[in-house]
């Protein structure tokens, strides 16, 4: 594959996570303080599928989009003086901590199950610090461990859209193995055919 058509594509790729996550926080039942969405599973799924970098650069994207009015958070919301605004900012620190666990510990070998755990308990613990903060700076009703408690069971729930987003990520990975492969052999097909053309000429 030429280095512009991996780019096209990788551009592409990165294009579709994006919409996916907005479309994934557009998802949004309203219960007590915060609404239930799909950001979480959006947000995992792209971390465990984007290469390493384009996770943040996705996020970050995210991110800024919503603070700056388009409508691109929970509920079709936007803007940075939402309550629930330290979940978004989390997303992308858990996103900049995972690459960094990527970076530092899976240099030399291959990613196992492990590690897929590891990240998103490194992505449930991230999120909610920063979203608790946020609530806690916020409110004067509670202070932080107020509203842990009070998040317990949206934590749960934010678990099982972790253990989806793994398994959707498991069955994706063979899928876009093979197609990677077949788009190389493709790829190489065809600069075989242009060079015998150009040494036929």
């Amino acid at each position: 594959m030429t280095k512009s058509k991996f780019n096209v594509n990788r551009i592409a790729k990165d294009a579709l996570l994006l919409a996916l996550l907005v479309i994934c926080a557009w998802v949004s039942i309203p219960v007590g303080a915060s609404p239930i969405t799909l950001q979480v599973f959006g947000v995992i799924l792209i971390i465990l599928l984007a290469p390493k970098v384009d996770s943040i650069i996705i996020v970050l994207a995210y991110v800024l989009m919503g603070s700056f009015g388009l409508p691109v958070f929970n509920g079709g919301t936007s803007g940075f003086t939402s309550i629930t605004y330290g979940f978004i900012v989390g997303f992308l620190a858990a996103s900049i901590i995972i690459y960094l666990y990527t970076i530092v510990f899976l240099r030399k070998r291959k990613q196992k199950l492990f590690d897929i755990i590891i990240k998103c308990v490194i992505f449930e613990i991230v999120i909610y610090i920063f979203g608790l903060s946020w609530f806690a700076a916020l409110s004067d009703a509670k202070s932080f461990f107020g509203w842990f408690v009070y998040f317990l069971p949206y934590l749960g729930i934010d678990a099982i859209k972790c253990v989806v987003a793994v398994l959707i990520y498991t069955r994706l990975i063979p899928i876009l193995k093979r197609q990677s492969e077949q788009n190389m052999r493709d790829d190489s097909e065809i600069e075989e055919n242009e060079d015998q053309k150009d040494s036929s000429n």
